[in-house]
């Protein structure tokens, strides 16, 4: 289907003007400056809802104000869908790390948010995330990608029952040389944790 033509707007006071002045059918004038005559009859209609002439329609003013309602509430909604797919990743109260920060933006624009809007919801920078996507990885940050698979491979084949220090223990018995902290860090954020004694 064709886009609706385009009129200019001089062309349209014109032709609205002519149809109210003369009284001459729609069909006649529409003819007579080669416009559609089914787009003059909704401007005519327009410029009489505007003027107060009839009530079986919006304004233009009315129009523009629920279009810009429309628009107010399509970003609500969508801070709304951002701010309740961050709660997951985010503890209340804290700053996310830059890392942590990376991972929901990445998450966020999968589903179809983009960056802009993710960013400005949660009062992060896009600037920043774009330079930390052009960066290359720190040393350490591809230690823990590393050692994140393996963290969860542990974790899997104890059941799921050990915790930072076992897992550290059994990585050192795999030659896998890393500090308990580490293995701390990296299971929050796997959110995986061990089995405590005495809890059901």
């Amino acid at each position: 289907m064709a886009a609706p033509r385009k009129y200019p707007d001089e062309l349209r006071e014109r032709a609205i003007r002519e149809v109210r002045a003369t009284g001459r059918p729609i069909a006649h004038v529409a003819k007579d400056l080669g416009i559609h005559k089914e787009a003059l009859r909704g401007w005519v209609r327009q410029a009489e809802a505007d003027r107060g002439e009839r009530d079986d329609r919006l304004t233009t003013a009315e129009q523009d104000e629920l279009k810009q309602l429309r628009k107010e509430v399509a970003e609500l909604r969508r801070a709304n869908e951002i701010l309740k797919a961050a709660s997951v990743f985010f503890c209340p109260g804290d700053r996310p790390s830059p890392d942590e920060a990376e991972q929901v933006i990445d998450h966020l624009c999968d589903k179809g948010l983009g960056v802009d809007p993710v960013c400005r919801v949660l009062e992060l920078s896009p600037s920043m995330y774009f330079a930390r996507k052009k960066r290359p990885k720190s040393a350490r940050r591809l230690r823990d990608e590393q050692l994140m698979p393996l963290i969860e491979q542990v974790h899997a084949e104890s059941g799921g029952t050990y915790g930072a220090r076992r897992i550290t223990r059994a990585l050192g018995r795999k030659g896998v040389d890393v500090a308990r902290c580490t293995v701390e860090r990296l299971m929050v954020e796997l959110g995986v944790e061990g089995v405590i004694r005495g809890r059901r």
